[in-house]
């Protein structure tokens, strides 16, 4: 009696499950207007992707990898609410309810995009709190251990070189002021400066114009493609580069048989650094694309 009972329970949580999925499989549409890129440091692309790892995220969504914009993780921290409300109630009252704060923290960070997401009547701020710009202010204090500075070259030969020199120990305050805002529907934007590493300066800054899933970006960003298994160059989300590059905003459906590969991602930037070795001002071009057959499987590549 006691197997049968637990496979009632287990056989009606699965068809409810599966009439939930059928239900949202033609509502689960990817936000259509531009928003700023978030650094790949923030709390809420962490969210996205957890939802993502819990099979709760529409989809659409894929992964997660590579740069994500504010539209589409606010989406897919409101749209993992509704399979855990279809949930039983043992998940529902622990993931339901941290979704939940997710989202209000979203929405209360950034209201604009917020409010486009969903109806001002389901979101946590009242039309009269709306603003187009959104600012966030981060502070904390880091202490580091100094270590070594590899060889560098005096002239960018390769010949005369200095030795290695130790780093001074760090203790000293950080700070970030944040502001992003909204353009219209084609046009975002967010520009970030405070003191790092016992430095004032602009940490980063960007402009995006988006239409439908196709988006370009010109400014200065840290993307966050991971490391690379080869060596050369690693884009981990902490070097910033200066320069412009285009994105899919959402990842997209191939048509035809290709859909088959499920959601594609790709973005590419074109930046110009200081130096390389003997080579001054070299230009860098990196890319990222993915795919996901099934939501349980992601296959990529990233170029530089």
């Amino acid at each position: 009696m006691q197997n049968l009972s637990v496979r009632y329970r287990v056989t009606r949580f699965s068809i409810a499950a599966v009439l939930a999925f059928g239900a949202r499989l033609g509502a689960q549409t990817p936000p259509s207007f531009a928003s700023p890129l978030l650094p790949p440091s923030h709390w809420a692309v962490d969210a996205a992707r957890r939802a993502s790892a819990l099979g709760l995220a529409p989809r659409a969504f894929a992964w997660g990898d590579g740069s994500l914009t504010q539209a589409l993780v606010g989406w897919t921290l409101h749209e993992a609410l509704t399979p855990v409300a279809t949930a039983e109630s043992s998940r529902r009252s622990s993931l339901h309810e941290q979704f939940r704060a997710e989202w209000e923290r979203f929405a209360r960070e950034f209201p604009a995009v917020a409010a486009r997401l969903v109806d001002s009547s389901d979101s946590p701020v009242r039309p009269a709190g709306l603003r187009s710009i959104a600012t966030s202010v981060t502070a904390g204090f880091v202490a580091a251990r100094g270590q070594l500075l590899p060889v560098r070259s005096i002239d960018r030969t390769r010949e005369n070189v200095l030795p290695p020199e130790r780093v001074a120990d760090l203790n000293d305050g950080d700070l970030e002021v944040r502001a992003s805002g909204l353009g219209g529907r084609y046009l975002a934007g967010e520009v970030a400066a405070g003191r790092s590493d016992a430095e004032w300066l602009a940490q980063d800054w960007h402009v995006l114009g988006a239409v439908r899933s196709l988006g370009v970006w010109a400014g200065r960003r840290a993307p966050d493609f991971g490391p690379g298994e080869g060596g050369g160059l690693v884009f981990n989300g902490r070097a910033a580069f200066t320069g412009g590059g285009f994105e899919l905003v959402n990842p997209i459906r191939l048509p035809s048989l290709f859909r088959l590969l499920g959601p594609v991602r790709a973005e590419a930037f074109l930046s110009r650094i200081d130096s390389s070795a003997a080579v001054r001002h070299p230009w860098v071009f990196g890319s990222h694309a993915s795919i996901a057959p099934h939501p349980r499987l992601l296959l990529g590549a990233t170029q530089a």
